[in-house]
């Protein structure tokens, strides 16, 4: 998913916090930005010890559904691991730690891993990423690459048309690598798995813009969803850095 449909996605969920933590959203903003619009291209591998006791190679911007690798599945693990992260980072500050962080830039930083969850998330929701093993005959492309990056400038395109996800109220959920499975099992199923219908014969923008309305306010409802379970963990030292 382009940048741009990232940045709206973090936008959509922001508009749906409650008010209390709209205000904090909006104090971590230039972080979240930062954070969401990271690109594909930067850090593309993730190199860790911790996948199942090994060094491996870890694709992060994916969730192939139909690869038999667990290589090809980064994208669950590191939504789990940033979300995770963030209160340990939050809590640390407010204990008097980390001194090499004045109050601006440790905003700015932990708005930034906030905005990383928000770019992994939408990219849990982009059907090319959770799904490789379409032949390229039955949606009119030659190669992968380029119906890729049609896929992702249609939902940058329908990102743009989603006003709001209201009346949508955000909850805690359960941060785990089989929840955000289950989550990329369903947008291969329900999504890309069908893309042969959209694309195979010759549609309009409007259809294929309907067909991806879903996942750019499920990617928002998500996104919602673990700001509110990671605000959720923060010690009330934490919270009150943020004025809660």
């Amino acid at each position: 998913m382009k940048s741009f449909a990232h940045l709206r996605v973090a936008a959509l969920a922001a508009g749906v916090m409650p008010a209390g933590l709209r205000s904090v959203i909006q104090q971590l903003w230039d972080g979240i930005e930062t954070g969401t619009t990271l690109t594909d291209e930067f850090l593309w591998f993730w190199d860790t010890d911790d996948h199942k006791g090994t060094i491996s190679q870890i694709l992060m911007h994916r969730c192939y559904m139909d690869s038999d690798s667990p290589n090809d599945r980064g994208c669950p693990l590191q939504i789990v691991r940033y979300a995770r992260g963030i209160p340990g980072f939050f809590e640390e500050y407010a204990a008097g730690g980390l001194h090499d962080y004045e109050e601006e830039s440790f905003m700015v930083n932990a708005g930034a891993y906030l905005g990383v969850v928000s770019h992994h998330v939408a990219d849990l929701h982009t059907p090319v990423h959770v799904g490789c093993r379409l032949p390229m005959s039955t949606v009119g492309y030659k190669t992968r690459q380029g119906f890729h990056s049609r896929v992702e400038a249609d939902l940058d395109y329908t990102a743009r048309t989603v006003a709001s996800i209201k009346p949508y109220v955000p909850s805690s959920i359960v941060l785990s690598d089989e929840a955000f499975l289950a989550v990329a099992q369903r947008m291969y199923e329900e999504f890309y798995l069908k893309l042969p219908t959209v694309y195979g014969p010759p549609t309009s923008r409007d259809v294929r813009t309907q067909f991806f309305q879903d996942c750019v306010s499920c990617a928002a409802k998500v996104t919602a969803d673990v700001w509110t379970t990671v605000f959720a963990m923060l010690s009330p030292r934490a919270a009150a850095l943020l004025g809660g």
